[in-house]
């Protein structure tokens, strides 16, 4: 059991640790750490590259956040989640 959450902290932190910013910014030909404010984020990709690129860049983030919750969920399918019915909430 134990090896599950270590697998879900490893996975979660590897694909939480992928930067977008900058991997859209060498896609297009820049380091975005080396223009504007030189913070690799979307407000910073947002006021470089464009508008586009800056929506893109936070909702890909926002969406590998999301994708470690589900790798979660799948593992573990009743922690995040757990059913309650109505009778729980009233004692």
């Amino acid at each position: 059991m134990y090896w599950s959450y270590l697998l879900c902290a490893v996975l979660g932190y590897l694909l939480c640790n992928i930067n977008v910013a900058v991997l859209l910014g060498k896609w297009k030909g820049v380091d975005i750490r080396a223009v504007g404010t030189n913070n690799p984020g979307a407000s910073n990709v947002f006021l470089s590259l464009g508008p586009a690129m800056g929506v893109l860049v936070g909702a890909l983030d926002i969406l590998k956040t999301a994708a470690a919750v589900v790798i979660v969920k799948l593992v573990f399918p009743d922690v995040l989640w757990p059913d309650f019915t109505p009778e729980e909430y009233e004692k």
